[in-house]
């Protein structure tokens, strides 16, 4: 089970393509605060308190906030804050950002085993995976994962520092979100 709070997703140098603060629903809806941007369908997770005001709390199994596709993309910056509850499950994939396909360019974040657990597909059968150190039950991180296909690197931060980092040689695709 986990608790996230504000979720920003935004090409790099770019407007943002999302900012939703999940402070505050509107039925089943999580607004998202660009202007031209689209809503998130929650499914199944609930209203808690946040780090700061609201937050939304997933069961590790079923829930999740659909965003629908939101594009392809040289360059992305995604920020959340996460509290893990029984993170360390080893067998568990508890998918925070994922797709229905897994194909090329596609990129994943998810906790599992008790690490922040990121994946891209570069094509064929090349994949690109950075991970993160063991997660504590009960504390809030605010996360940050930069990937850039032209600089062929993803970084991962915890609350300002960087964590984790992992360049590629050759070419590679364009982020699918």
């Amino acid at each position: 089970q986990s608790s996230v709070a504000p979720f920003y997703l935004l090409p790099t140098a770019e407007e943002p393509i999302g900012h939703w603060t999940f402070d505050r629903l509107d039925g089943q809806t999580a607004p998202n605060a660009v202007v031209s941007g689209q809503p998130g369908a929650v499914h199944g997770a609930t209203a808690v308190a946040g780090v700061k005001d609201g937050a939304l709390s997933f069961d590790g199994r079923d829930d999740y906030v659909a965003l629908g596709e939101l594009g392809q993309f040289d360059a992305v910056t995604i920020t959340f804050w996460i509290k893990g509850e029984n993170v360390g499950r080893a067998d568990d994939w508890q998918g925070l950002v994922t797709s229905d396909a897994w194909e090329d360019g596609v990129f994943l974040i998810g906790v599992r085993g008790g690490r922040i657990d990121i994946h891209w597909h570069l094509g064929e059968a090349r994949r690109g995976r950075l991970r993160s150190g063991r997660l504590k039950n009960g504390v809030w991180y605010n996360v940050a994962v930069l990937a850039d296909r032209q600089v062929r690197a993803i970084r991962l931060f915890f609350n300002g520092q960087e964590e984790n980092a992992i360049d590629f040689a050759g070419e590679l695709p364009e982020i699918k979100l």
